[in-house]
């Protein structure tokens, strides 16, 4: 028995030591997942920003031809004779960059010589703002005359939270889902005020753009604030989607700062597809890629995406009272009419109410700083296929459609790494000329009796 016992001893010993053996297994695959997950962090380190003048059409095709041997650099404008090309190029082709450039006699400045330095720089002042205005809430400081603070970038849950705050502020704000992505998160709807008329606007289809949200919650905000001494809701409903791309959105906090795409898995190497591609509107011919990894791989055909889906159904539903198409992006202080996707500066086909466009725009135009107004390739020097704006017109021809770019101009400027102290006045100015665009739908007898928008909305509520 004794022995028996000893025997029975050892093994439970066996078994604990077994058992603290695969604990410590278990632990350190944990910590070596986290590890991995932390080294998955894309690091922009060294990574240069170059800006590059083609002044022939040979030194463009070295552009082209540069673009398409290196996967790894970043262009982010397509290289024409316009406007300058800016293109990301990481430390390890550096060199190799600037020696196709330089055998091509195309000179070159750098806009940035660090990327992650001036992530950093902006994220640490993003996080000190919003230290502040927790701090402000704490202690009952005022430090906004709107609901929201308007100087601090949100992750999509915080988005979603602000959108809710502001649907509780006001009868006039309704909080709806107009559909999932890809990796099911919900994307929120906003419809404010009570008129016939839809002003209907999208931003963040691209997730790096993140001042398109910002400046649209701002938007948002000053709507309301100013409800009391305008009309404009009781003229007006404006529905407006600020985060068409959530997965997109929360990958660029997460993982990659500059992702530009949804998240589409489509094989092992390849993930995302260009949402402002993936219209139904000159699909695949112009402005876009084939390889699956490229940032303007606009997918298989169009309206393959849930988020464009999701566009489309909100289109159709408040189509019968809407007044225009506003599809919001950044950077380039630019305000676009179609259509984007003519590669010429002569249209032959040119949309019915191009004068309208142009003479409303011009009225836009006048509360947007240094901005440009025309089309894609008559200011940019390129077009692209499958954009929402076109073909939102090609749908209903009255609408007045346009695309914003919003601030900085360029890269040297920030680019899509903007400082938050730049959600105000880009708020401000996109605010300002949705007034204008509303005095211009007001004037146009198109425009003087529309159907209500129904109230039967058949989109769930957002659950927050």
């Amino acid at each position: 028995l004794i022995t028996q016992g000893k025997v029975e001893n050892k093994s439970a010993l066996h078994k604990g030591r077994s058992t603290v053996i695969m604990m410590f297994v278990a632990l350190c695959c944990l910590l070596v997942l986290g590890a991995v997950s932390a080294e998955e962090k894309k690091s922009y380190r060294g990574y240069m920003v170059l800006e590059v003048k083609a002044g022939n059409e040979e030194q463009v095709r070295t552009l082209r031809n540069l673009e398409e041997n290196y996967p790894d650099v970043m262009f982010m404008s397509s290289p024409n004779l316009v406007t300058d090309t800016e293109m990301l190029v990481p430390p390890g082709r550096v060199l190799d960059v600037t020696n196709v450039l330089k055998s091509a006699q195309l000179q070159y400045v750098v806009d940035t010589a660090d990327l992650q330095a001036d992530m950093d720089a902006v994220m640490e002042k993003n996080e000190l703002n919003a230290m502040r205005n927790r701090l402000a809430s704490r202690t009952g400081e005022n430090v906004t005359p709107h609901l929201l603070s308007h100087n601090v970038f949100r992750t999509y849950e915080q988005v979603v939270d602000a959108l809710a705050a502001l649907a509780d502020s006001s009868d006039l704000v309704q909080l709806y889902v107009a559909g999932t992505s890809v990796d099911n998160l919900e994307v929120p709807v906003v419809e404010v005020g009570n008129g016939n008329r839809v002003i209907f606007i999208e931003g963040l289809a691209h997730a790096r753009e993140w001042l398109t949200t910002a400046s649209l919650l701002y938007v948002i905000d000053n709507l309301l604030e100013n409800q009391a001494t305008s009309s404009l809701l009781q003229d007006f409903t404006f529905v407006i989607v600020p985060l068409v791309n959530p997965d997109g959105y929360k990958y660029s906090w997460s993982t990659n700062r500059m992702w530009r795409k949804n998240r589409r898995r489509i094989s092992g190497s390849c993930n995302g597809v260009d949402l402002n591609r993936n219209f139904d509107v000159d699909f695949g011919n112009v402005g876009v890629s084939s390889n699956c990894q490229s940032d303007i791989y606009p997918g298989t055909g169009p309206f393959t995406e849930p988020e464009t889906q999701n566009l489309r159904n909100l289109f159709n539903f408040y189509n019968a009272s809407m007044t225009s198409y506003l599809s919001v992006h950044a950077y380039s202080q630019l305000l676009l009419y179609p259509w984007g996707y003519v590669n010429s500066n002569t249209d032959p086909n040119p949309p019915a109410n191009l004068n309208k466009l142009i003479n409303v725009g011009s009225s836009m135009l006048e509360s947007l700083n240094n901005f440009l107004l025309g089309t894609a390739y008559g200011v940019l020097g390129y077009a692209a296929s499958g954009a929402s704006e076109d073909w939102a017109l090609t749908m209903n021809s009255n609408l007045y459609a346009y695309c914003y770019e919003l601030r900085p101009r360029s890269a040297n400027q920030g680019g899509f790494i903007v400082d938050p102290d730049q959600i105000v006045p880009s708020g401000q100015e996109l605010y300002n000329s949705l007034l204008a665009l509303a005095q211009g739908i007001m004037d146009d007898p198109t425009f003087s009796n529309m159907p209500a928008p129904s109230k039967a909305v058949p989109f769930p509520r957002l659950r927050v």
